[in-house]
């Protein structure tokens, strides 16, 4: 399970569940997230 969290404003942005996620599964799923909401402008 990958979830990302806006923790500004404590929202959850995307939630996968799989059994497993390698790494091309996790480049395709940050890749969907900057496309629907933009890159981001810092990482923590």
């Amino acid at each position: 399970m990958r979830n990302v969290l806006d923790e500004f404003i404590g929202e959850y942005l995307a939630i996968r569940v799989r059994r497993r996620l390698n790494s091309t599964n996790i480049i395709d799923f940050l890749n969907n997230l900057f496309v629907l909401g933009g890159i981001p402008g810092s990482f923590c």
